[in-house]
Parts: structure tokens; sequence; C-alpha cells
């Protein structure tokens, strides 16, 4: 198990300096306390946009910079066995995860907070999330350390006694960050129309109609389902996206779309998983809203399908 530890406090000018620290291999039982293999400072600076809960946004954009911009974790790495340590519970609340099987929401306290930790609640839904112990930044397994921090060095003094020297952790391993963020932090998967963001809903429903369709019924509850089938929906996600081709809808169609999902609806079609994918225009691009089996009966793929005959009667594509 690895993890993440990150701690945020706020500065005179409205900033933010989020601390981190990236351990390896924190289940095993050292001799002595081990340092943090990574180490460093993250200052953030909030647009004017955001006027509430600044600290708990800045923490999850911290976050994101190390996860999908540094992937401090490593390239291409997902959700498995990272833990995250959080100093705000209103992040931990965000991704609660039996929250996110019933309802696709959490109980994040605010849209934005939402908003900020839907990539933690997709991409990265199989890592563990908890609260940081406020007595300690990180625990160790003969005792613990306390990090003294500037931007310029990391000195770690451990309380085994008075006569204990101080362990400088080593520059190169020191890495700081200045953000300024103006927007959302978004995770996309690329495909033939552009990039496009996963939504909780979508993701959910690629679990249950996918990942164990096979061996469990199709209303099977989320609830009952590990979480490594969202890890694994994402992986496929990022296979069969790129392969998947446009969906010319049928006019009568688009309006059923449009009366479900909203305006800027569109469609692609993957034929190896017998995939529909529904998208729809964000202001970030497009957003996947769900997905469908592509039956005879499906009304999106109705124009790519020649009726056929069902007993002693012709059944045309798009009905039952």
């Amino acid at each position: 198990m690895d993890r993440i530890s990150v701690s945020t406090n706020a500065n005179p000018d409205g900033s933010f300096n989020t601390r981190w620290e990236w351990w390896q291999n924190v289940h095993i039982n050292y001799d002595a306390p081990p340092l943090p293999k990574v180490a460093g400072i993250i200052t953030v600076a909030l647009g004017t946009r955001w006027t509430s809960d600044r600290a708990v946004l800045a923490e999850i954009a911290a976050i994101y910079h190390l996860l999908c911009i540094e992937e401090i974790h490593g390239h291409n790495r997902l959700g498995v066995r990272i833990e995250i340590e959080v100093s705000l519970s209103e992040i931990c609340k965000a991704l609660d995860k039996d929250a996110l099987r019933k309802t696709g929401r959490g109980l994040a306290d605010t849209f934005d907070i939402a908003l900020f930790t839907k990539f933690l609640s997709t991409k990265f839904f199989e890592a563990n999330i908890k609260l940081r112990e406020q007595q300690k930044f990180t625990p160790v397994a003969t005792g613990k350390i306390s990090l003294i921090s500037t931007r310029s060095k990391f000195i770690a003094s451990n309380f085994f006694g008075s006569n204990d020297k101080p362990v400088v952790i080593a520059p190169e391993n020191i890495r700081n960050f200045d953000l300024v963020i103006e927007r959302p932090p978004t995770v996309e998967l690329w495909s033939s129309v552009g990039n496009i963001a996963v939504s909780r809903h979508a993701l959910n429903r690629i679990v249950q109609r996918h990942m164990v369709s096979a061996v469990a019924p199709l209303d099977v509850e989320l609830m009952t389902i590990p979480d490594n089938k969202w890890t694994r929906s994402w992986k496929w996600l990022e296979r069969v996206l790129k392969d998947s081709e446009v969906v010319n809808i049928p006019e009568a169609t688009l309006k059923w779309c449009i009366e479900k999902y909203g305006d800027g609806v569109s469609a692609l079609r993957h034929v190896g998983s017998q995939s529909v994918f529904v998208l729809k225009r964000a202001p970030h691009g497009f957003e996947l809203v769900t997905i469908l089996n592509d039956t005879h009966s499906n009304k999106l793929t109705a124009g790519l399908k020649l009726p056929r005959l069902v007993g002693q009667r012709i059944v045309q594509p798009g009905t039952v």
C-alpha cells in the first residue's frame, strides 16, 4: 500500500499551502522511522469565482496536480493500492463510497466540492480516502516524526530522545509547485469526437452492465460490488472509446433524447462490445452520461440495423 498525505493551511494573501508527502509500502514495519520518498509544498491560488470552501477546493486541486499532472504515484496508475490522507473532512464526505454507489453523488456539502472531487470518484474510485490524524502528519511503525517545512527544505525530527539528530530529506526528493486554478479539475478520455469526461452515473452503469453482468443479474446492487470493478471499468473505457464510431441519431429519436438527457446529445457506438455511449455537450467539451446495450430495440442505432423476423411478424429496429 502506498500513501499520499496532504495538509492545507491558508496564507495571508488568500492563497493556500498544501504540504504533501508520498510514501511507499506503508504496510511494512520498519526498524527505524522511514522518510517520505518525495515531499514538498504546493501553493494554490484559487480564482475569484469560488467564494466558499476555498481551503477544501485548494486541497483537492493539489491532489489532482499530484495524481494527474505529476503522476507521482506512477504513469497510468489508477487508485489500486493507494491511500490518500486528507486534512479536511468535507473531502471524505464527498467521496463516501456507500453514497457514491447508492446515489452517484456522495455526501458533498456543496456543488463545487462534488464537482472538484469528480476525478477521485471515477478514475481513482478504488483509492482509499481517509482523514489524517490531527496530532501527527504521518504515522510510522515505531514512533512518529514531525516535519518542519519551509519552501526550501524539509527537516524530519525524531521524538525518541533528546540526543537524536534531525534527519534532512535529500533536496532531490523535495518538489514544490505553484498552481493557479481557474477551472475545476477534470480527467478525460480520448475518442473520435475529442476528449470525453466520464460522469459518476455512467461509470456506475458500466460496472452494472458490463463488468458484472456475466456473473450477476443486471439489477444487482452496486453496494455488493467490489471497488476494483470501477478500476476495470475505467480501463475498459480507455480501450473502447477510441475505437467507437459516431452514430447519426434519427430525427424522431433525437427529440426523445433531448427530452431525456437535455440539449447537445450525441452518441458513439462500439461494435465489438455492443455498446452505445450517450454523450452530452458540457462547458469543457463532451461528457459521457450513460451507456446502453446495442440491441435490436435500441432507438439510437435503429438506422444502422435491418428489420428482422420474430416468429410470424417483422420487427422494425428500435421497437420491442
